[in-house]
């Protein structure tokens, strides 16, 4: 179960990962943003929400540490 919690997590961060990715790659090649609307706020946004997925996985792991 915890596995699949962890897993999940690990998922959902790499997606928003290449959403960034994808993001700057089109923003480089043709001048336009692949999130029309405002994408530095959507990006910051994505950042912050990473930076919280991370930590969030961190606590998890070392929670299972200390399990042993």
């Amino acid at each position: 179960m915890k596995k699949k919690i962890i897993s999940v997590v690990i998922i959902i961060s790499s997606f928003f990962i290449l959403l960034i990715g994808l993001n700057k790659y089109m923003y480089m090649n043709s001048g336009r943003s692949f999130i029309k609307c405002n994408g530095i706020k959507i990006e910051r946004g994505l950042n912050i929400l990473n930076e919280e997925l991370q930590t969030f996985t961190y606590k998890i792991q070392s929670r299972l540490y200390n399990q042993r």
